[in-house]
């Protein structure tokens, strides 16, 4: 991956299709008609798939914090977000939540750079 975001290649169109793919199957293992307990079955999948660690930051407006992402975990400091795979499946699992289309928006937070 990072060849290819160093070569300039656009992987994002390939991770956001992968999202989509997972989001159902995922959602089942997730769901929960709270909003607190959805939020900690997300927290905790993240966490024991090692797929990096998820914090609520804020309810209103909702803000999650995904920390040691396996999509950019280790890479070098590329000065624009990369984490295409988890914004689409926090989007696909908030929008099956809502029942209506949800929009995530990554943010890349750097400290010390």
């Amino acid at each position: 991956m990072i060849s290819l975001l160093i070569l300039g290649v656009d992987i994002d169109p390939i991770l956001h299709e992968a999202g989509l793919k997972v989001k159902k199957a995922l959602y089942e293992k997730v769901k929960d008609f709270d909003m607190g307990n959805f939020l900690e079955n997300i927290t905790t999948f993240w966490e024991t798939h090692s797929l990096g660690s998820v914090e609520v930051k804020n309810l209103q407006p909702l803000t999650i914090g995904v920390q040691d992402c396996f999509e950019c975990g280790g890479l070098p400091y590329l000065s624009q977000p990369v984490c295409a795979f988890d914004s689409e499946i926090l989007e696909s699992l908030f929008s099956l939540y809502n029942q209506e289309e949800v929009k995530v928006m990554e943010r890349m937070l750097c400290f010390g750079r």
